[in-house]
């Protein structure tokens, strides 16, 4: 029996002292690395393997050794409609959508332009582009969201469309997020709303 704890112990220390020989190592990149801003908002890997970061000063994809980045570009419409990133989001359809202080974009990887989406009809985000955050539901819907508020948008065969829109009385959401059974979270500065069969209420902690 002794024989058994013994060989048992052994095992344990070999596999603490193997797995303390494995240390993690970090790489910092920065300004210095080519990384456009120093203050990064959102992270993203797309289904090619490239990391995206979206910083308060331009849109960079990262191929593991060098930095591109994406800025507006003065009457260039298929340049990225703001250097300010919020939040870069790849859907089930492998599009790369793109959250900024001025409109929604989705990235066109065969020509390495971006299509300036305009929500038309959509009144709370005319006056208002600032865009926080994206997410998709099961059913393939694209959700966005800023201080104006909620919109629903489809986007079939390349084609998008605005479904609805909803207006907040807490306009300041942070963060969206689809669970398990298709139903959004949605988190404000003053707490946390949940949607239902497309009825939004304040959700008690």
């Amino acid at each position: 029996m002794n024989r058994i704890i013994s060989l048992l112990f052994t095992i344990v220390l070999s596999s603490t002292i193997s797995a303390q020989q494995e240390s993690i190592k970090f790489r910092h990149l920065d300004d210095n690395n080519g990384l456009s801003n120093n203050s990064v908002l959102s992270v993203c890997q797309d289904y090619k393997g490239f990391m995206w970061f979206g910083t308060r000063y331009g849109l960079n994809r990262y191929d593991g050794h060098e930095f591109k980045i994406f800025n507006p570009v003065f009457n260039d419409t298929t340049s990225i409609s703001s250097s300010h990133i919020n939040k870069i989001f790849e859907d089930k359809q492998k599009n790369l959508w793109i959250a900024t202080r001025n409109g929604l974009n989705r990235y066109n990887r065969d020509k390495d332009q971006f299509i300036r989406v305009k929500l038309e009809g959509d009144s709370i985000f005319t006056t208002n582009t600032y865009l926080t955050c994206i997410t998709e539901d099961k059913n393939g819907n694209i959700w966005v969201a800023g201080p104006s508020g909620l919109s629903k948008i489809k986007n079939k065969k390349g084609k998008v469309t605005l479904s609805k829109s909803y207006k907040l009385i807490e306009n300041r959401i942070n963060r969206l997020f689809v669970d398990g059974t298709n139903k959004l979270w949605i988190a404000c500065n003053t707490g946390l709303y949940l949607m239902n069969d497309e009825n939004i209420k304040p959700f008690e902690i």
